[in-house]
C-alpha cells in the first residue's frame, strides 16, 4: 500500500509539474464560428494579465464562404491571467458583444471564463489557444457549453511570459465549437464498449 501511495503521489507531482508550463492545446474548430479582426493584445508580466480586444465581424454556420451573417457593433474581449511559466491562472473573462439582426441575437452574444490555455514557444509561434466555459449570451445555445479560441497575435510574442509584450493591433481570432480529436473519440468509444461488456 505504501508503494502504491508513493507512486500515486509521484504521479500527482509529475502531472502538476507538467501542467505548470503551457503546451499547445491543438484545438480543432468547427462551426458555428465567429471571426474577429484587428485584435490588439498586451501582456503585463507584473500583474500576469493578458488583455485582448478587437472587432467581432462575422458569424458563420457552415464553413462555406462567405460567412452567413455580419455582426453589427461587434466586439471581441478576452482577459486571461497567465503566470510567468505560461500556465493559466484562475479568473479572467470573455465576451463577444454586438447584434445579429437576421437571428434576433442581441448583445452580449457570448459570455464565459477561460478554462485552458496553450501556446508553442519552440518554435516560437504567435498562436494562442483557449478553451472557454460559456456562462451566457444570446448565441450560447448554439455551442455545447464551451467554445475554443485560436488567436493569431501576428507579432509581439517572444516566446516567454517573463516580460511585457504587445502586438500591433492586427491580430485575428476564431471563436468556434470545438471538434473532438479523433483519437479521443476513439478511446472514449472503446471505453464505453468495454463498460457495456462488463455489465453483461
Amino acid at each position: 500500500m505504501l508503494k502504491v501511495g508513493l507512486a500515486a503521489s509521484a504521479a500527482v507531482v509529475l502531472f502538476a509539474s507538467a501542467s505548470a508550463v503551457a503546451t499547445p492545446l491543438n484545438l480543432i474548430l468547427g462551426t458555428p464560428d465567429i471571426s474577429s479582426f484587428f485584435v490588439a493584445s498586451a501582456y503585463n508580466a507584473t500583474t500576469d494579465v493578458l488583455t485582448s480586444g478587437g472587432i467581432a465581424a462575422t458569424y458563420d454556420l457552415d464553413g462555406v464562404a462567405p460567412p452567413d451573417f455580419s455582426i453589427t457593433g461587434g466586439g471581441f474581449n478576452l482577459v486571461a491571467n497567465i503566470s510567468s511559466s505560461g500556465a493559466l491562472l484562475p479568473g479572467g473573462s470573455f465576451t463577444i458583444t454586438g447584434s445579429i439582426a437576421g437571428l434576433g441575437a442581441a448583445t452580449p452574444l457570448l459570455v464565459g471564463t477561460p478554462t485552458a490555455f496553450g501556446f508553442n514557444n519552440s518554435p516560437i509561434s504567435q498562436i494562442f489557444e483557449f478553451r472557454i466555459a460559456l456562462t451566457g449570451g444570446s448565441l450560447a445555445g448554439a455551442f455545447p457549453g464551451e467554445v475554443g479560441i485560436i488567436m493569431n497575435m501576428g507579432s509581439g510574442f517572444g516566446g516567454s511570459f517573463n516580460t511585457n509584450f504587445a502586438n500591433n493591433g492586427s491580430g485575428v481570432s476564431d471563436t468556434a465549437r470545438i471538434v473532438p480529436a479523433p483519437l479521443s473519440a476513439a478511446v472514449l468509444g472503446f471505453g464505453l464498449l468495454a463498460a457495456n461488456r462488463r455489465r453483461r
